[in-house]
């Protein structure tokens, strides 16, 4: 059985704040390494993320969000970098898998372009401009997160029965 956690708009704010920090630098390093494969596999990353239409389960969605940041991380060649992003990043996808379930509708809204935007901004060598770009993702991603918890009033955690590749680590079994 899993604990239940609450997700108050200071908490999802709170921990958004953490992982920008975390994000720009990585987006600001992976910048500086990324080769031709590493943006084509990252290029190919974000193609999986514009579907049009959800999976039969949000946790593989999420799953393919985590995926593109654990990948720039990665290229950045910081390990512990990589292992604190996931840290962050990992409750955030949670709360969106909380409240995004009862959310969602048949097909998934027009993408916001986050993910093209950060690989063009990698792709032309400007570290400074990826960082921002990155920053500007995910604040788009709080603030969406920020609304839904103030409207369920930081509603509790669903409990999931399942553990997919690293959606679920938060919670405590």
């Amino acid at each position: 059985r899993c604990s239940v956690a609450l997700f108050s708009p200071v908490f999802c704010r709170n921990i958004s704040r953490v992982r920008e920090t975390l994000e720009k630098e990585s987006a600001r390093l992976c910048t500086e390494r990324a080769t031709d494969r590493d943006i084509e596999r990252l290029r190919a990353l974000c193609r999986r993320t514009v579907s049009t239409t959800w999976t039969s389960g949000a946790v593989e969605d999420l799953d393919v969000e985590l995926g593109f940041h654990r990948a720039v991380a990665r290229v950045s060649g910081y390990v512990q970098l990589q292992d604190e992003i996931e840290r962050f990043v990992t409750p955030m996808l949670t709360a969106f898998l909380r409240f995004r379930i009862p959310r969602r509708p048949a097909h998934k809204p027009p993408s916001d372009g986050g993910h093209d935007l950060v690989v063009e901004a990698i792709e032309t060598g400007d570290p400074d401009r990826a960082a921002q770009v990155m920053s500007a993702h995910v604040r788009a991603s709080r603030d969406v997160l920020v609304r839904y918890a103030q409207a369920d009033r930081g509603a509790e955690r669903e409990l999931v029965s399942q553990r997919p590749r690293g959606i679920i680590e938060s919670c405590v079994c």
